[in-house]
Order: C-alpha cells, then structure tokens, then sequence
C-alpha cells in the first residue's frame, strides 16, 4: 500500500513534467491546456497527498522540477500561434480537456467549505483520565 502512495504522490508529478517536458503543441491554446492540467493534476495531489510518507520535502522537490518544465517548454513554445491555422474544432482535439475538468472539480470539491479537508473542527478539551476518581 507504501508502495501505492508512494507511486502517486512522486511518480505521477514526475510523469507529469516530464510530460510538459517533452510537449510539442501546435498553437499557444494547447498549451496552456495541457500547463493548467498539469498545474491543476499537481495542486490535488500536493493537497491529499501523504507527505509525512512520501518525505515532506518532497512536494517542493516535485514543484520546482514541474516549474523547471514549464519554463523550458514555455521558451519552446513562445513563437506560436493562439489558434490552430488550418482552423478545426480545438476542444474535440484535446482529451486533456476532459482531465482538467474533472481533475477540476476534484480540487474544487476539496477546496470547498463543506469539504472535511477545508474545515477542520476545533480542539476539543482536555480531559485528564484520572478527573472525578478518587
């Protein structure tokens, strides 16, 4: 079950700038979509991740390399167009459309006021074992 854990809060970041590393988008647009996917991906993870098993320094570790990866292919993909020329439907040609939605509402859902995440109770009082024996 480590094992689990461990492969989601460190693999699939990792997976995921690698990802942005390796990206070649044809248009601005796309690229944006697949940045925020990322970004979206990575802040739920960094949320309900357990990072007293996965080392407490490791999110910082995991955001610097995803901000390292979004700069490189930021420079990569500065001279294109916002829009593909050739024209076409943008959001039928992007399934990473569907993930940021969803991955999305997650994050939203856990940001949320109702959220057992977001609202933690108070302290309750101390209460000594030994109170009202004698």
């Amino acid at each position: 079950m480590i094992g689990v854990l461990l492969l989601v809060c460190t693999v699939l970041p990792l997976a995921f700038a690698w990802r942005l590393w390796r990206l070649d988008e044809p248009t601005r647009a796309g690229w944006l979509v697949v940045i925020a996917d990322t970004l979206v991906f990575t802040l739920l993870i960094l949320l309900v991740g357990r990072w007293d098993i996965a080392g407490i320094w490791t999110r910082f570790l995991l955001m610097a390399v995803i901000l390292i990866a979004i700069l490189l292919s930021a420079r990569r993909h500065r001279g294109r167009a916002w829009r593909d020329p050739a024209g076409g439907p943008f959001w039928r040609r992007h399934l990473t459309t569907a993930s940021l939605a969803f991955f999305g509402l997650a994050l939203g859902y856990i940001s949320s006021p109702g959220c057992s995440i977001a609202t933690r109770p108070g302290p309750s009082p101390f209460r000594s074992p030994t109170a009202g024996s004698s």
